[in-house]
């Protein structure tokens, strides 16, 4: 009798797993949906053409994290995602700070690319997690690789505090870029 009772914990275990196994990689399939985000509207050829008509790189740059944060904001479910230029001419990316990591490179190499391709630029991104009621946090940034402006290099800060953020910053600037004023 204790002989079965082994095996028989053993398949319940593994059945388990196997049950979780399917939930977690259905949850995946789910989130890289993300993969097709040049595709939402407006796609990455909508963009492109609402900028041909603008004359100076402001209006340019203004219209772009405009049409990029509607992308998200705009997608059916919405997602808490907004780009804006920083004082610096960096693009601030500010994902919601539960976002999964491989979702926010994704988010941060597509506005990459469109900008290289629509603002002519080689820009720098950097990525912040927002927080309900607190300023958002300075986490990552993307650069171009050094010695290969065509790839992309994704920096983290682990541990990242409120110490890290740019010392250029003081917390209007912060608070002006994240609710879009520049």
């Amino acid at each position: 009798m204790r002989k079965a009772i082994i095996p028989a914990l053993l398949l319940l275990l593994g059945l388990a797993a196997l049950v979780y196994l399917h939930i977690a990689l259905n949850l995946t399939v789910q989130e890289s949906n993300l993969n097709h985000l040049n595709h939402w509207k407006p796609n990455s050829s909508a963009v492109h053409h609402s900028l041909l008509d603008l004359r100076s790189v402001s209006q340019k740059k203004t219209q772009f994290v405009i049409q990029l944060t509607s992308r998200f904001r705009g997608h059916n479910p919405p997602m808490a995602v907004r780009y804006s230029f920083d004082p610096s001419g960096h693009i601030a990316l500010f994902c919601p700070a539960r976002m999964e990591t491989w979702n926010t490179d994704l988010l941060a190499l597509m506005a990459w690319r469109e900008a290289k391709t629509d603002l002519q630029i080689n820009p720098i991104v950097d990525i912040y997690h927002t927080y309900i009621g607190i300023l958002p946090l300075k986490v990552g940034s993307l650069t171009s690789m050094p010695g290969n402006p065509a790839k992309a290099l994704i920096h983290y800060n682990l541990l990242a505090d409120t110490h890290q953020l740019d010392s250029s910053y003081d917390s209007t600037s912060i608070s002006n870029i994240s609710n879009g004023q520049q």
